[in-house]
């Protein structure tokens, strides 16, 4: 007896036929319309992610992959973990369920892939995001991040405290004061040796020093058209400066109003980075410049002294490799320190790290 389907076919009654016609359909209809699917808000989300780093950093594109929707944002910036839980954080409020996350490394340059899912009239849908960042000094899981560390050289005051840490051959990052004598040529020299120039503006002090050059108290930040005048006066004979770091602003730094005023004037001269030397627990500082789109940042450790000797050096680096990244502060007239660095260096305890400059 032959096996004929198309028999066992036509004798099924004709409801269930027109059944099994329109089921196919349904489904062919339905997978070319996923196929075309564009989540309504995506160009909204590609401009949000944009805002959670600062301005001019990123670019992003709209596109398609495997039939859904597609951001990809580009970026010349690190991709800190606090970054990531920002970057989730802005996809979860926009009821998106989160699906995967893959990441790819180099030295200095990372691709994170994030699949999520939603749910709209036409059933379950997902959205891709890749994100892509280069030249950064760190990134979310790189491997290679293990023992980066950047040394920050505070309240230059002049050429041969300068001379002085140059001689360690490291990448340097130098905060000169304002308002000095000395402060145009300490500009110019830290430009010329390639390394990381930054401004170390006085923030309403609590007791008066004569190193403090000019300071902004809390009621001038407040008070209309004084912040900016201040700030501009404070960069204009340090050309190329990118970051700033407060000296003595434990009350400052309390007053968000105050610090909303003062890093909106810093970013429009081309300021891109913080950090906050003094690291009171109640400050605001740091929280007030991630929310202005500033990269934020807290000193690892303040070492303000090395009588200790090579001890306080080698706790640095044991540090520094088990962390992805260290940020040091050193004041600039610790000529004890530069020698223990010159050290610490001969004696090759620096192989295993990576000096950078955290705003280059």
């Amino acid at each position: 007896m032959k096996f004929s389907f198309s028999k066992i076919i036509f004798r099924f009654p004709r409801f269930l036929s027109l059944f099994v016609i329109i089921f196919l359909a349904f489904i062919h209809t339905d997978y070319t319309r996923g196929a075309t699917e564009t989540l309504p808000a995506t160009d909204k989300i590609s401009e949000n992610i944009l805002k959670l780093y600062p301005k001019g950093s990123c670019g992003s594109e709209l596109g398609k992959y495997n039939g859904s929707s597609f951001v990809v944002v580009a970026c010349d910036s690190s991709f800190l973990e606090q970054n990531r839980q920002e970057f989730l954080d802005l996809m979860f409020r926009y009821g998106l369920k989160f699906v995967g996350e893959e990441m790819k490394f180099a030295r200095k340059t990372g691709h994170y892939f994030y699949t999520f899912s939603y749910v709209d009239p036409t059933g379950l849908r997902k959205l891709y995001v890749k994100l892509h960042f280069r030249n950064s000094y760190y990134l979310y899981k790189n491997p290679f991040n293990t023992g980066r560390i950047a040394i920050l050289v505070d309240n230059l005051a002049n050429i041969d405290e300068l001379i002085l840490w140059q001689t360690l051959g490291l990448r340097l990052s130098y905060a000169v004061v304002p308002f000095k004598e000395t402060t145009t040529e300490l500009g110019v020299r830290i430009n010329e040796y390639n390394q990381g120039l930054w401004v170390s503006l006085s923030l309403n002090p609590i007791e008066m020093s004569s190193d403090l050059g000019s300071v902004l108290s809390v009621e001038e930040a407040l008070e209309a058209g004084l912040v900016e005048p201040y700030v501009q006066r404070s960069l204009q004979n340090l050309k190329g400066a990118k970051g700033m770091i407060d000296r003595n602003g434990k009350d400052f730094l309390k007053n968000i109003a105050a610090l909303r005023q003062l890093f909106a004037a810093l970013q429009k001269y081309g300021i891109t980075h913080y950090l906050d030397s003094l690291n009171y627990k109640g400050t605001a500082a740091v929280e007030t410049a991630r929310i202005m789109n500033l990269n934020s940042l807290r000193p690892t450790l303040a070492i303000s002294n090395c009588r200790r000797g090579l001890s306080v050096i080698r706790n640095m680096t044991k540090v520094a490799q088990k962390n992805e990244l260290t940020i040091v502060k050193f004041r600039a007239d610790d000529k004890l320190c530069v020698r223990q660095l010159q050290l610490a260096k001969k004696k090759g305890m620096f192989k295993k790290l990576e000096f950078i400059n955290l705003t280059m």
